[in-house]
């Protein structure tokens, strides 16, 4: 009897211990089945693009991993930037030039081995083309030549360009994107946007290349392609009064435009030359007290002082900001790095050709 008991209490344990252990396969197989359900569903959102924005001064893209679901950058993969100056070798009849159409070829290739490189080819590279692509008469000639190289790139209104440009606002403020007025200025064209419903946008042609310009031979009475600096205090103050000017008659003539509280920087003139000229935090906003304080000492700089792709536009873009914050009635600016390829990775309608 004793011995019955003992082989019937031993058949017991061995059941419990069987049964435990196919409950721990059972419950390992429904935990790796819900993961592989998880991997799964994040790879059918997550993509790598590749995005690039042809300016009117210079040319950028990023390579992201994208999650396209949720409408957001996961990592930067890569990114990087060439000076090619489309507005500056716009001619008096509205053409580019063959040999600067050449030139812009070659860089726009290069830069868009990045993409290659992070497995994105030429083909599935979403290109965007601004103010000059919008400018140039023989534009397509320069469209014609990148295709045959499998890279399509589009040439955007103002309007698609601000929507873009508000997008990227959002992305990396991680504000809702009603909550502010997105501040874009670029080589050829600036833009402010509200979003409400709609997308409203006031924009401009007085831009980085063109204000530069314009204090070159209106103010400065100095031929076309030199450097404006440095520049006199006198000529300084009939720069500022004129993108004052202009940027007071466009808020006036905006109707239902207003600009709110929460003012967005983004782009190369925000993100990277006044922020680093005012010598500016991440979390500082550009003000127009900070402005105003800084703008003598950095207009007196001599070309030698001033070095880099875009050397000649960084005195005069002090000058830019300060005249158009003012004209606006605007204060300060929250400051991000961002651009508008941050926007058009985002933006599936630039990638639907890829689909199927």
């Amino acid at each position: 009897m004793t011995q019955l008991r003992k082989i019937t209490s031993r058949y017991y344990l061995q059941c419990l211990l069987s049964f435990c252990a196919f409950a721990t396969v059972l419950s390992g197989c429904a935990s790796s089945l819900e993961q592989n359900h998880t991997n799964s569903a994040a790879t059918k959102c997550h993509e790598v693009r590749g995005a690039m924005d042809v300016g009117s001064g210079s040319t950028k893209i990023k390579v992201a991993l994208v999650d396209i679901c949720e409408v957001k950058i996961l990592k930067v993969l890569a990114e990087d930037q060439a000076a090619i100056a489309f507005k500056e070798n716009i001619d008096t009849s509205g053409n580019l030039s063959s040999k600067f159409m050449l030139e812009a070829n070659e860089k726009i290739v290069a830069l868009a081995q990045h993409a290659v490189q992070n497995g994105v080819p030429f083909s599935e590279l979403a290109v965007v083309a601004t103010q000059a692509a919008r400018e140039a008469k023989n534009i397509d000639e320069l469209k014609a030549s990148l295709a045959r190289k499998s890279i399509v790139f589009t040439v955007i209104s103002q309007q698609e360009e601000a929507e873009l440009g508000h997008q990227a606002a959002a992305l990396v403020s991680q504000l809702k994107r009603n909550d502010f007025t997105s501040f874009d200025i670029g080589g050829g064209s600036f833009q402010l946007v509200n979003e409400s419903g709609t997308v409203k946008m006031l924009g401009g042609q007085l831009a980085s290349v063109s204000f530069k310009n314009h204090v070159l031979t209106a103010i400065q009475k100095r031929a076309p392609g030199q450097s404006p600096n440095p520049i006199r205090k006198s000529h300084a103050s009939l720069a500022i009064q004129y993108a004052y000017e202009y940027s007071n008659r466009l808020a006036a003539n905006a109707k239902g435009f207003e600009i709110k509280k929460t003012v967005v920087g983004i782009g190369g003139v925000f993100g990277s030359s006044i922020r680093n000229q005012l010598r500016l935090s991440s979390s500082e906003p550009v003000t127009t007290t900070a402005l105003e304080n800084e703008i003598p000492k950095l207009i007196q700089r001599t070309p030698k002082e001033l070095d880099g792709p875009f050397a000649d536009t960084e005195s005069t873009n002090l000058l830019l900001v300060l005249g158009l914050m003012k004209g606006l009635g605007i204060k300060e600016v929250s400051v991000f790095k961002a651009n508008l390829t941050d926007g058009v990775l985002v933006t599936s309608k630039y990638y639907r050709r890829f689909v199927n």
